[in-house]
């Protein structure tokens, strides 16, 4: 739900061992691509998944659910 293919991630199809080879020596292959993946992986975890968000998230509802 929060990988973008191409963007973030680079998704292949459950139980495709092909492809998902296929995708690893592409991506060992074309460094500006894996560049591109890194950033834009490591950026949806800093916005969506990270320790601090989740945390955050988690104290909101700990909060609502005690009345704090």
């Amino acid at each position: 739900e929060l990988l973008r293919d191409g963007e973030s991630a680079l998704l292949v199809p459950p139980c495709d061992a092909e492809a998902l080879a296929a995708t690893v020596r592409r991506l060992a292959a074309e460094d500006r691509l894996a560049e591109r993946i890194g950033s834009g992986g490591l950026t949806t975890y800093r916005e969506h998944a990270s320790e601090r968000v989740l945390g955050e998230r988690w104290r909101r509802l700990v909060e609502g659910l005690t009345g704090r």
